[in-house]
C-alpha cells in the first residue's frame, strides 16, 4: 500500500480549543490511502458472495454485541445482516429507499439508516432515517431528514443521531423517546461526514463546501467553532476521530 500523500497529511492536524487532544483526519478529493503501520500485513482472508442484483454498496458498520455487520445495499433498496465468524448472511431488511449511511445504537439496540428516497442520478427526497429494531429487524419509524441524508453518528450520552444532510446543508438531529426528529442545524455549505469526540464531548461536522468542519454541541444543539482546514484539503467528505 502506498504512503499517505502530502495532501492528506496536511489534513490530519492536531486542534487546540474545543478539539484539545484529539487528531481529525479529514479525506478529501485526491488523497491517497493511508500508510500500513510498519511491520504489519494485510492480507485477504475471504470472499463471499453476496444475494441480489450487482449494484453499489455504501455503508457498513458492526454491531458491538452480536459482531454482525450491516451493510447498506444502496442498489437493491435493502441492508443486509452478516456473521463475519460465520461468513453467512443472518438476516435482511428490506423495503429502504435508496440506504445510504448507517450507525447502530447498540446499547438501545437500534439501526438507523439514512434513505435518499430517489434513486441516483436524480436525487430530490425527500429523505429520511428509517429506525430499524436491531433483533427483530422490524421498521419502528421513519424520521424525515432533509434532501439528501447521507452519514450519521449517535452521541451516547445525549441519546441522539447527528445525520448530515448533504445537499440540503444541514445538519437533522434525531431522538427522544419516542424517537423523531428534533431539530435542524444550517451549517452554511453541503454537510460531509459526521463524527463524535469523546473528549472534547463535541460532535464535528465537514462543511465540504467551504473546507471548514464545524463543533456542535449535542446537547444545546448549538454550532461552538469553526476550524478551517487548510488549501490542499478539498471538498473534505470523510471524518475520522482519532482519540
Amino acid at each position: 500500500m502506498r504512503a499517505a500523500s502530502p495532501k492528506l497529511a496536511r489534513c490530519a492536524r492536531r486542534f487546540s480549543g474545543p478539539v484539545a487532544v484529539s487528531v481529525l483526519l479529514a479525506w478529501c478529493t485526491g488523497t491517497a490511502p493511508l500508510a500500513v503501520a510498519s511491520g504489519s500485513q494485510l492480507a485477504k482472508v475471504a470472499d463471499t458472495p453476496l444475494p441480489g442484483p450487482v449494484g453499489r454498496f455504501d455503508y457498513a458498520t458492526q454491531d458491538a454485541r452480536t459482531g454482525f455487520l450491516w451493510l447498506n445495499q444502496m442498489g437493491a433498496d435493502r441492508a443486509l445482516v452478516f456473521d463475519p465468524k460465520t461468513r453467512h448472511l443472518v438476516g435482511v431488511v428490506s423495503g429502504l429507499r435508496t440506504p445510504t449511511g448507517i450507525t447502530l445504537a447498540s446499547e438501545r439496540r437500534l439501526a438507523f439508516i439514512s434513505s435518499v428516497g430517489d434513486r441516483f442520478p436524480r436525487i430530490a427526497g425527500p429523505g429520511g432515517v428509517d429506525v430499524i429494531d436491531i433483533d427483530t429487524r422490524k421498521l419502528l419509524i421513519r424520521a424525515p431528514a432533509g434532501r439528501f441524508p447521507d452519514g450519521s453518528v449517535w452521541v451516547p450520552g445525549a441519546g441522539r443521531l447527528f445525520v448530515s444532510n448533504e445537499l440540503g446543508g444541514t445538519e437533522t438531529v434525531i431522538g427522544g423517546d419516542p424517537v423523531r426528529t428534533l431539530h435542524s442545524i444550517g451549517l452554511g455549505g453541503q454537510a460531509g461526514m459526521s463524527a463524535y469526540d469523546p473528549i472534547s464531548r463535541r460532535v464535528l461536522i465537514n462543511v465540504q463546501t467551504r473546507g471548514e468542519i464545524v463543533a456542535v454541541d449535542p446537547h444545546t444543539l448549538k454550532i461552538v467553532s469553526r476550524i478551517t482546514l487548510p488549501p490542499a484539503c478539498r471538498h473534505n467528505h470523510g471524518l475520522l476521530v482519532d482519540t
